[in-house]
């Protein structure tokens, strides 16, 4: 299983990185951000797989306390009635199921789709693949060039996949993204001669630069679905709250010290997690600003001041990720 990186040690590895010679700490910064990154986004599709587990037990409980009558459509239309030899023949996608009801009448109606975020997952697993790619490329110190060669080209195509990732999350499927970054073979082609002579500090500079427009938006997407699932999850947060209310009324009712206490400390935990959600939106505009100081360092030439700045807000970024866990953990689940 891997290993995610934590707030504290984030810090100290930035602080060790910033110690260093300047020329020496635009990859490894870069590298850190990465792994930060790539955390963020696989832990938001966690939260996702969360969320989508529990409307589909919610909706299916539905359906059996109202006793639904339910029946299997497609794949038993498909083959009924067609020899053994014939259906054995047919596309795989004739046998297709699913499930649908019979009401009281005898019609039959389709389910509720189920809930998915599947262009949302999508483009969390293309940010992965964007910050896994950095983290290769950083910790390649290889001076064979086909290996060298091998991390810039698989970079490459991460960011052109966060370029798709974005179009099909939005529904753009305009050229304006494409015609800058051909996908895995343009951009890698368009560093030509620097490619060929330069450290992978330039290429990561320069892949940086390319990719920084499409961070922005891929973390402003993903924000904006954290906000909606902040709103979604908001409801059976609340609802912890006007319970630990109620508890805590009912027990100074009763005139028993003890279960007040105990109520009241419970109201105080259910409205610190109330308020400690938010910190998922605000990591992902955390990751923004991480890359959008590392573009910035690499635009300048990567000097001290430039790199300072970077490294904060690569920190800011951990503590905003430390904050996500910290809400995480008072989950039951």
């Amino acid at each position: 299983m891997m290993q995610r990186v934590t707030a504290a040690g984030a810090a100290a590895m930035l602080a060790a990185i910033l110690a260093g010679c300047t020329t020496d700490r635009f990859v490894p910064l870069a590298g850190q951000f990465g792994a930060l990154t790539r955390d963020a986004a696989e832990e938001q599709n966690e939260r996702l797989a969360v969320v989508i587990a529990e409307e589909r037990e919610r909706s299916r409980e539905a359906l059996t306390e109202r006793a639904a009558d339910l029946r299997a459509a497609d794949c038993t239309q498909a083959i009924a009635g067609i020899r053994v030899a014939m259906a054995a023949a047919l596309p795989q996608s004739t046998a297709t199921c699913r499930v649908i009801e019979r009401e009281a009448n005898g019609t039959l109606v389709e389910l509720p789709s189920e809930l998915r975020f599947d262009n949302i997952a999508a483009l969390n697993d293309a940010l992965a693949g964007y910050a896994e790619g950095l983290i290769l490329l950083a910790a390649n110190s290889a001076e064979d060039e086909a290996v060298l060669t091998q991390s810039v080209s698989e970079l490459t195509i991460a960011i052109g996949e966060l370029d798709g990732a974005i179009r099909a999350a939005t529904g753009d499927e305009s050229a304006t993204s494409t015609d800058r970054i051909d996908a895995a073979g343009g951009l890698l082609a368009r560093l030509g001669t620097t490619y060929m002579t330069a450290r992978r500090q330039a290429v990561l500079k320069r892949l940086i630069l390319e990719a920084d427009p499409l961070v922005a938006r891929a973390t402003s997407l993903l924000g904006g679905t954290d906000g909606a699932l902040d709103l979604y999850d908001s409801v059976a947060r609340y609802a912890a709250i006007e319970q630990a209310v109620e508890a805590a009324g009912a027990a100074r009712s009763a005139g028993d010290p003890a279960a007040l206490g105990e109520q009241q400390a419970a109201l105080f935990d259910a409205v610190e997690t109330y308020n400690a959600y938010p910190a998922e939106e605000r990591r992902y505009a955390a990751i923004g600003a991480a890359h959008a100081g590392l573009a910035a360092a690499a635009r300048a030439g990567a000097d001290a001041a430039d790199l300072s700045a970077a490294a904060q807000a690569v920190i800011g970024l951990a503590q905003a990720i430390g904050a996500t866990r910290k809400a995480f953990a008072g989950e039951t689940p």
